[in-house]
């Protein structure tokens, strides 16, 4: 009797710790930027504009710390793409838009947030929009 109870603690042992192995490699350093990334990614929920309930700087207050904190080890490139995977998809074609003829990747992390606060966001987009026009850098050559 003595020996099953042995038995029968040594596998309630074993399967305790399986148990513990598998939470510790749950709770692993997220080393990958990509990794670190998608973790991340899984916190913030998306964006979907609603001028009566929802703008985008309340959104983004709401996650500012984790921008700052936890993605401080991702690369500024990385932040942007992050920031942008969380637009829906109407922001993001609106996003886009505003910025043409550059694209999101030729902006860092700070010149996408930034913009005046006495100014709305399409008015932002229009003034950026504007000044690129005005470079003419379609016209501008190699040399």
């Amino acid at each position: 009797m003595m020996l099953e109870q042995q038995q029968n603690f040594m596998k309630q042992q074993e399967k305790l710790i399986g148990e513990i192995r598998q939470t510790a490699q749950l709770k692993q350093p997220v080393n990958g930027s990509e990794q670190l990334s998608d973790v991340l990614a899984g916190q913030v929920k998306d964006f979907h504009f609603d001028p009566e309930s929802t703008t985008f700087a309340g959104w983004f207050s709401r996650y500012e710390d984790l921008f700052e904190k936890d993605a401080s080890k991702l690369e500024d490139d990385a932040k942007v793409r992050l920031l942008l995977r969380k637009l829906g998809q109407a922001e993001h074609e609106r996003y886009t838009s505003c910025v043409l003829p550059r694209k999101p990747k030729d902006f860092n992390f700070t010149e996408t947030l930034q913009k005046s606060g006495l100014e709305d966001y399409v008015t932002f987009g229009c003034r950026v929009n504007k000044s690129v026009v005005e470079a003419e850098l379609a016209g501008l050559t190699e040399e």
